[in-house]
């Protein structure tokens, strides 16, 4: 259920593989930029209340020669920042959040082996990623309304 109603709000989702491709896809052609998250969720309920940790990833493109780390955290605070407040901003609408756990992996990549100057990550694009742990509780009831989508 939680996962649909992710989908529903514009979230892509799928294992860390399929977030490769679909990050270097969507940066390739110019794809709007957005939130994705790893599947499975796995829900427990307890008390009344599901709960489960959510593993959220933005991605921000590289700007050309960026090729030092200090330089990407100056850049990319300020939007990094806005992103992690807008996500847990539409987390807390219908969650329960009592744990969240930030990490900005600058350059990532499939390889650690890579050299920084020599980086065409995910598919020939260089990409910096916001990932987010978010714990939720929340009880399903309050996800009513939200349509079941196919999985494909």
């Amino acid at each position: 259920m939680i996962e649909n109603y992710l989908i529903q709000n514009g979230f892509g989702c799928g294992s860390v593989k399929n977030f490769a491709n679909e990050v270097a896809e969507r940066t390739k052609f110019a794809k709007d930029e957005r939130w994705y998250f790893s599947t499975p969720i796995i829900t427990n309920v307890s008390g009344g209340l599901a709960e489960c940790t959510v593993h959220v990833a933005y991605p921000f493109l590289a700007q050309k020669g960026e090729t030092v780390e200090s330089g990407v955290y100056v850049s990319t605070t300020e939007s990094a920042q806005q992103k992690y407040f807008e996500v847990c901003d539409f987390f807390k609408e219908k969650f329960l959040v009592p744990k969240k756990k930030l990490t900005f992996v600058p350059f990532w990549s499939f390889s650690e082996n890579e050299k920084r100057l020599e980086r065409a990550d995910a598919g020939g694009v260089r990409v910096h990623v916001l990932v987010v742990d978010l714990t939720l509780r929340y009880k399903e009831v309050w996800l009513r309304g939200c349509t079941t989508v196919a999985e494909d």
